[in-house]
């Protein structure tokens, strides 16, 4: 099995734990990797690292799989960037 660790250095994360630069982007292209705020008040996930509606999260901003994004946190697309 190929792993994608070696690549390059930790960036970001996806469900919660480290990964690297490469597999958050292959995750991005095939939009599966989206963005949510960890705010108590947080409704939507987002496609877009800089969208406008994550400007206002006063928690941590994590990458989490859209399906994770769904149904174990609970949110919406976002209706500025899901569209």
């Amino acid at each position: 099995m190929f792993s994608f660790a070696p690549l390059v250095e930790t960036v970001s994360e996806l469900e919660g734990k480290p990964v690297n630069k490469n597999v958050a982007q292959f995750y991005n292209k095939v939009n599966l990797l989206v963005y949510i705020c960890k705010g108590g008040a947080a409704y939507a996930y987002h496609m877009d690292k800089a969208c406008e509606g994550l400007t206002y999260c006063t928690r941590d901003i994590i990458a989490v799989t859209k399906s994770d994004a769904k149904a174990k946190f609970k949110r919406k697309p976002c209706k500025r960037c899901s569209k």
